[in-house]
């Protein structure tokens, strides 16, 4: 009881040349002679010692010299308590001697436990403990700990040596080592836990890392490896601070004896404030072939394990705005022809909406960018080297009342393309936009329900964009309701959807005392069918991405132990369901956890080549205590689609009172193409954690 209280609590202040000892009343003292102290407490600066009963021998000046602790004592600073069977406090030297103890030594990740023969204190505050024992485990659960011939406790360094050590499981000597120490506090260089990790394709793989403290600012952790079934390796991750910024440069290079040649992977991430409103961030990812991900896994979690990739961005944050200027490389040799992504050169400027009265906005946005590379199949009559330029001006007015509000809005996207001198064209896309909607609201004891109903008109006329490039647009999703009144089928502004169509929809919310729900819909009308389409040749198929029609339905549900989320989007021209899935969270008293989703989607697919709705991702993750120690976490996510995303996994997690375990078993996709049965693997990989000692 009362074991894990901080130390330094109620400790005494005062000047470091002064001691203060206080007794019982019936103690006597005699110059000269020792006296015999009942209940004794010695106080210096930040340190309190008290006894059952010592004696105390002064010199012949009336200072206190010796006290000899003949009882139960307690010795304790901020980060040392000790319990002593005797002991000997030489205040006049500054020295300590204590017997037969027990001791706790407060670190920064816990406390340190252990028993000595004895330990002794020199005048410089350093503790030479003589045959301890030592553990991260209470007093009461040494599961595991460590023997030693001496250890020093220097709290001035946070610093712990440890010489002829044994590490012990109760009583089984593990290992045996001559000399071992870490720090209590702050970051020291030494080993770090090992990791043991499996594939099918590397073999058993173990790292042992060492841990470098180079600097204030910056560490190093170095891992040597082997791989029972390709070689030796190294992984190395250098971390940087400056007055600026950070950064992280993270390597891992194989000598592949299977293949006989060097295989790598590189990460290097760099963001630096180059003033309170400039900022620089860098990206970096290098690998030697995109089979290395087979065959040793991702270890940096590269988003990109196709397509090596080299960015940078500036970004300006004046009191006007946001500017950006931007580079972004990527190597397509690892790809065909079908897969390349076009390097890109651009500059943003992305003013602050500006007021032009209290209810008028000017909203204007500018942008340039360099393509180079564009694949065949993207150029449209362009060649590979291709220049954008897009300015887009919006003039809104917002009119806002408690129950009512009105925003009309009107603008225009100029855009122009060039390419190598050879062709060259502009155009303008002019549109116009119209939202109204009310505010109802209603309050009654223990709940507090909305309701928004609004409408809005799109006119955008059409214009054939067939022989513009495609250089950064794709298909919207279809699945957020957030999107509904913005009414865009496509992202990016290489294709510009025509309009001419209202959207009814309503929002509303209950909220109760302790949990609320949230339901919204929405129709899209159109009074003309739309005919842009992302490729020339989707406009006469059924459901190509001109057909856009949705009606979307969202409700949710939010509740202490669950959360619950079921969307749906669904096209009344082509009466097709376009998406439906669901999100179930839900958890226990006992902080156990399990997540359910599901994804239906339509696709282009059959002999006919007809839209399709199907399942196209299954996903599931929870945690659960099967007793106070044992924890599995199973997760799988299953994409129908390309199976590029497909992961099953469960991870076993045990820990004690001082020690923990972690062992994870699964499967994922680590390759290039997706019809590739080699392009997923097992893996597995385990962790042994003894508090204190392995982070």
């Amino acid at each position: 009881r009362g074991y894990f209280k901080p130390l330094n609590k109620n400790l005494p202040a005062m000047p470091d040349s002064q001691t203060i000892l206080t007794t019982k009343n019936d103690s006597k003292i005699t110059i000269g002679e020792e006296a015999e102290l009942n209940q004794v407490t010695v106080e210096q600066n930040g340190l309190r010692v008290f006894s059952n009963e010592a004696y105390l021998r002064l010199d012949n000046n009336n200072r206190m010299e010796v006290l000899e602790l003949m009882a139960r004592s307690k010795y304790q600073n901020d980060k040392l308590l000790i319990w002593a069977s005797s002991g000997v406090l030489n205040i006049k030297q500054n020295q300590t001697r204590l017997n037969r103890v027990t001791y706790r030594i407060q670190v920064e990740n816990g406390n340190i436990w252990g028993q000595a023969k004895s330990v002794s204190r020199d005048d410089k505050h350093r503790y030479y403990f003589h045959e301890p024992t030592m553990s991260f485990c209470p007093p009461n659960g040494n599961v595991w700990s460590i023997k030693a011939k001496t250890l020093v406790y220097d709290p001035n360094k946070h610093l712990i040596i440890l010489e002829g050590a044994a590490l012990l499981n109760y009583d089984y000597t593990l290992v045996s080592l001559p000399y071992l120490n870490f720090a209590t506090e702050g970051r020291k260089s030494g080993f770090l836990k090992p990791d043991i990790e499996w594939t099918p394709y590397g073999g058993t793989a173990i790292f042992v890392p060492y841990y470098f403290n180079l600097a204030s600012n910056m560490d190093l952790v170095l891992s040597p490896a082997v791989f029972t079934k390709r070689g030796v390796g190294l992984s190395s991750h250098y971390r940087y601070l400056t007055h600026a910024g950070e950064g992280d440069l993270m390597f891992l290079g194989l000598l592949d004896q299977d293949k006989d040649t060097s295989r790598y992977q590189i990460l290097w991430k760099n963001e630096t404030l180059l003033r309170p409103d400039l900022s620089l961030s860098i990206n970096l990812s290098k690998f030697s072939d995109t089979d290395i991900f087979k065959d040793f896994g991702n270890y940096f979690d590269l988003l990109d394990t196709l397509h090596p990739v080299e960015s940078a961005r500036l970004s300006w944050v004046p009191t006007w705005g946001v500017v950006d200027f931007g580079v972004s490389n990527f190597q397509n040799e690892f790809v065909e022809e079908s897969g390349t992504l076009a390097d890109v050169h651009y500059v943003s400027i992305d003013p602050q909406q500006l007021y032009l009265t209290r209810n008028l906005i000017f909203k204007p946005e500018i942008g340039y960018a360099h393509y180079s590379d564009v694949a065949q199949s993207n150029r449209g009559d362009f060649g590979s080297s291709i220049d954008r330029g897009v300015v887009n001006m919006d003039f809104s007015y917002d009119f806002r009342k408690p129950y009512v509000f009105l925003r009309p809005s009107i603008g225009s996207t100029f855009r122009w393309y060039h390419s190598d001198g050879k062709k060259s064209s502009d155009d303008n896309i002019p549109y116009l936009k119209l939202v109204t909607g009310l505010n109802f609201e209603r309050f009654q004891p223990g709940l507090h329900q909305t309701l928004v109903p609004q409408i809005s008109y799109l006119y955008t006329p059409y214009k054939d964009q067939t022989n513009l490039p495609i250089l950064n647009s794709s298909v919207a999703a279809t699945n957020d309701i957030s999107t509904l009144y913005e009414a865009k089928r496509f992202l990016g502004v290489d294709r510009i959807e025509d309009n001419n169509a209202l959207i009814l929809g309503f929002s509303s919310r209950a909220q109760f005392k302790e949990y609320y729900w949230d339901f919204s819909a929405g129709q899209q009308i159109n009074l003309k069918s739309p005919r842009v389409c992302l490729y020339s040749d989707c406009q006469d198929v059924v459901g190509g991405s001109a057909d856009y029609s949705p009606l979307f339905f969202n409700v949710s549900g939010t509740y202490p132990s669950a959360n619950v989320n079921t969307h749906l989007a669904y096209d009344t021209d082509l009466n097709m369901l376009r998406s439906l899935g669901s999100k179930l969270q839900l958890k226990t008293e006992m902080s156990d956890t399990v997540g359910i989703d599901y994804e239906y989607d339509a696709r282009r697919g059959g002999d006919d080549n007809q839209i399709i709705t199907e399942l196209s991702r299954v996903g599931m993750h929870a945690e659960y205590r099967i007793s106070p120690r044992y924890v599995i976490k199973p997760a799988v996510f299953h994409d129908f689609k390309s199976n590029v995303t497909t992961s099953y996994e469960i991870i076993n997690v045990f820990k004690s009172c001082c020690w923990s375990s972690e062992l994870k078993l699964g499967r994922r996709y680590t390759g290039a193409s997706t019809g590739d049965p080699d392009s997923y693997q097992w893996f597995a990989s385990f962790m042994f954690h003894l508090d204190g000692f392995t982070r």
